[in-house]
């Protein structure tokens, strides 16, 4: 993103300095002051993305749904500050670096223009972020550049053949708002493909057999409950659960001798947890074998779903 400002703010100046010298410093001075309204926002970001991108993996899509949507009443509230400051008090903003009466004169105005994207701009930089916490930094990257270069400069540009400085001002608003027109129609994009999926798994059968009898589910937990006990990385559990590996040079070039291999600790693990989870009351367990684990110690009731190869591609694709 510095990248991309330092590219609008050469270009700008040069367009600038075209019409007067003053406006050019104006527009630097601008950027100092915008920083103070968007670090908390970018700030808040910080925090947003691991959040986000922890329940992505733990397969808790209300959370990030949720997540997005606290994140951007708190940027638009602190954009909204922004915007009212910059409204109300632009000269006083600009008194903080010694202005000249031509900087006064075009910074006034361009403050208050400048601003009406604060909120615009607020949004676009939420959603940025539940696009690199889902994965899909690309998605970011576009509307970063939507927002800073294109079509920032080219409006720039022709705003001063149409109107002049006080026109060229307008370049950022409206730039900001493509940008957030374009965030909105990729979350829209993301949260089709794969958020809404995320909610289709959670309304599977087994979780409505559990929500009717009103006792606890566990699928993805009994992964990160595994992880937790044995110390391994619980996207590895998921990736062993389907590659089983028993080779005896993996084994003795993961573990260093050979003892047991892997797949069988991190099943004896899962087992652990299913006969905890189970000893705790009624339930539903998905998968994890536990129909095996269970077989012997504890009075189950199996249920076993199948379907086509065409329907379970469709599911997945």
């Amino acid at each position: 993103m510095s990248a991309l400002v330092s590219v609008l703010t050469f270009g700008m100046n040069i367009i600038l300095k075209a019409y007067e010298p003053a406006a050019a410093t104006v527009f630097g001075v601008y950027f100092k002051l915008q920083s103070f309204v968007y670090m908390p926002v970018f700030g808040m970001n910080n925090g947003i993305v691991p959040i986000i991108a922890y329940n992505y993996g733990a397969g808790k899509p209300k959370r990030i749904t949720d997540t997005l949507k606290l994140g951007v009443i708190c940027s638009v509230v602190i954009m909204i500050v922004g915007l009212l400051l910059f409204q109300l008090i632009p000269v006083q903003l600009l008194g903080m670096f010694a202005p000249t009466d031509d900087m006064i004169r075009l910074g006034e105005t361009a403050l208050r223009i400048f601003s009406v994207s604060f909120v615009f701009a607020g949004v676009s930089i939420v959603l940025s972020s539940g696009f690199q916490a889902l994965g899909n930094g690309f998605y970011s990257m576009i509307v970063f550049i939507v927002r800073l270069i294109v079509p920032t400069l080219p409006l720039a540009w022709l705003f001063g053949i149409i109107g002049g400085v006080d026109c060229i001002w307008w370049s950022l608003p409206v730039s900001d708002l493509l940008g957030l027109i374009v965030a909105i129609l990729l979350m829209r994009r993301i949260y089709k493909n794969v958020i809404s999926k995320m909610y289709d798994k959670q309304d599977e059968s087994s979780a409505q057999v559990a929500k009717a009898l009103s006792i606890p589910y566990y699928d993805r937990t009994i992964i990160d409950v595994t992880a937790k006990e044995s110390g391994f990385d619980p996207k590895y559990i998921e990736r062993a659960e389907q590659t089983t590996t028993t080779s005896f040079l993996y084994n003795l070039a993961i573990n260093g001798m050979y003892t047991q291999p892997l797949t069988d600790q991190l099943f004896s693990a899962e087992c652990r947890v299913i006969k905890a989870l189970a000893d705790k009351g009624q339930c539903v367990i998905v998968g994890r074998c536990a129909d095996y684990v269970l077989r012997e110690q504890y009075s189950t009731f199996d249920v076993f779903v199948h379907s086509t190869d065409d329907f379970r591609c469709g599911r997945i694709c």
